[in-house]
């Protein structure tokens, strides 16, 4: 059978998206991350057979915040598969999967074949997107498990038969929770505008079929894991962000104020438009109209969750990681919107303003896409010529399932004994390389640390240098520059700023136990107990 040209060319412009996402996550794929070697540890562990544990021979304690994660990875790593590679390839199907809803029946948020496709280049191009779902962390799959089960759910509202709808949206809330604890909000506010509706728009069982799939899978997870780690929440929520809200709130507002220049400010402002001239209204032919609204309030709300907690850590995490979720969703919302003011216009109009809509969205991104390829490719800005660059990529492409341990790592494996305590205040590649028992300085991964006050605004603050002395490490690590040590720089120059670096360093300063070591292969403070 041949097809047409008209037919051969919407084959084209179906595959692009996919095209685009694939090129972008070569692009941006890089192993920069520490957070990723957290998981990585826990799922080693439970493929020797020790469970889910952090140092084996420790009581349990939960230092990752990702369960499908680990259990994911952990039959790789038995295997002898690379977890970074199984994570790219998790990620990269998710986002895939992702562009392959939007474009498809599934979605009756968006109905118009030229509004589908722009909102599946919006996912395609989104250099947010591509960055973290190539780093290792589960970021790509959880907001793909939430879009899509808040595509189901929208969606379900057009539909007389609603139950496989609700099941599919609950079956993704479900894996979504098993991902990331934030779910429980967003799938929180699904269910409660679920209640909201009217009763002649949903039957009896609908409530049901939203809960069901979703109570199967999270409840018994959140039985085991309260009873195996003790606890509410896991270990990192105590370790980042118990204390006062309101100490940490301005850095929240500020995190959010900065992602809004790149990200929200296209959408808010075509929407704002959109409602001004009164065009939001319009009728679709053919079709009941799919209320959008509650996903720019769960978006809303999650926003203002990240605020409140005081956003994320910078310069860990580039860009705006939390905030990654909630892109879907306003983008859903956004074209939605679009789509009916333009549904009584020509076609040669439509398709003016979606490309108009996606290019000012991308130009938003421009900063952020250049920031985060730069810093994700080293290897290729300093590349010259086509031939040369094409090159840089195949070789990136063959080395996508490669680590990068780093040299400290590999170092301290060759002078320390399995038994070495090493404390650290990067939890994950060091002690995933190295394989020795761990103390993570910053809490996250121990219960000690992780429950005490906080005494300084920020992520990340909590610290108890006495604490960490008196379990006698072999080697500790300090994250300031060693000129502090040595006199000459300031602490602030040395990039210090968390008051328990420099109160750990003074306490060393008076301790004949522990010498610096000037040889180690960092720039930051090194020390070496004295036996």
């Amino acid at each position: 059978m041949r097809l047409t040209s008209r037919q051969l060319l919407r084959v084209c412009l179906a595959g692009l998206p996919f095209l685009l996402f694939l090129l972008g996550a070569l692009l941006y794929s890089h192993d920069k991350l520490d957070d990723p070697y957290i998981t990585y540890r826990y799922a080693r562990n439970l493929a020797r057979g020790n469970g889910l544990i952090w140092n084996v021979g420790e009581a349990p304690v939960e230092g990752y915040t990702t369960f499908l994660w680990a259990i994911i990875h952990a039959p790789f790593i038995k295997m002898g598969v690379s977890p970074l590679f199984v994570s790219r390839l998790v990620s990269t199907f998710a986002g895939l999967a992702l562009i392959a809803c939007v474009l498809s029946p599934i979605n009756q948020v968006v109905r118009s074949v030229t509004w589908r496709f722009t909102l599946a280049m919006l996912i395609a191009l989104c250099p947010v997107l591509h960055f973290y779902g190539q780093s290792g962390m589960e970021t790509l799959a959880f907001t793909s498990f939430l879009a899509i089960g808040a595509l189901l759910w929208a969606g379900s509202q057009a539909q007389s038969h609603r139950a496989p709808w609700l099941l599919g949206a609950s079956l993704c809330f479900g894996l979504a929770i098993l991902t990331r604890p934030e779910a429980v909000l967003v799938f929180g506010m699904v269910a409660l505008f679920e209640c909201c509706l009217p009763r002649e728009s949903r039957a009896k069982g609908d409530i049901w079929c939203l809960l069901g799939p979703f109570f199967a899978l999270w409840l018994p997870y959140f039985l085991w894991r309260w009873h195996f780690y003790g606890y509410l929440f896991p270990n990192t929520y105590y370790a980042k962000h118990s204390g006062s809200r309101f100490d940490n709130l301005p850095l929240g507002l500020t995190y959010i104020g900065i992602a809004a220049t790149q990200y929200f400010v296209a959408p808010a402002a075509l929407m704002a438009g959109i409602f001004m001239r009164g065009d939001a209204s319009e009728p679709r032919s053919g079709a009941p109209r799919v209320a959008v609204w509650p996903l720019l309030i769960i978006a809303g709300a999650y926003v203002f969750s990240i605020a409140w907690v005081g956003g994320d850590d910078t310069e860990a995490f580039l860009s705006i990681r939390l905030l990654v979720p909630t892109l879907p969703l306003i983008w859903l919302a956004q074209v939605s919107i679009c789509e009916n003011a333009t549904a009584q216009a020509s076609l040669l109009r439509r398709c003016g303003a979606a490309l108009l809509t996606l290019v000012l969205c991308v130009l938003g991104w421009c900063g952020d896409a250049i920031f985060l390829s730069n810093w994700a490719n080293d290897e290729i800005k300093t590349v010259r010529g086509p031939r040369a660059v094409l090159g840089a990529f195949a070789d990136k492409a063959r080395r996508l399932n490669r680590e990068t341990p780093g040299e400290l790592a590999l170092w301290l494996r060759e002078n320390t004994t399995p038994q070495s305590l090493i404390a650290v205040p990067w939890a994950g590649r060091v002690p995933y390389y190295t394989d020795r028992p761990a103390l993570d300085t910053l809490g996250l991964n121990d219960l000690h640390i992780a429950h005490l006050d906080r005494h300084q605004r920020g992520i990340d603050v909590k610290m108890d240098p006495e604490y960490v002395l008196a379990r006698r490490p072999q080697w500790i690590f300090i994250n300031v520059e060693a000129c502090y040590w040595n006199g000459t720089c300031s602490f602030k120059a040395a990039k210090g700023w968390k008051n328990g670096d420099i109160r750990f360093i003074e306490l060393l300063r008076h301790r004949r136990d522990y010498v610096f070591v000037p040889d180690a292969p960092t720039t930051k403070c090194a020390f070496r107990r004295v036996d």
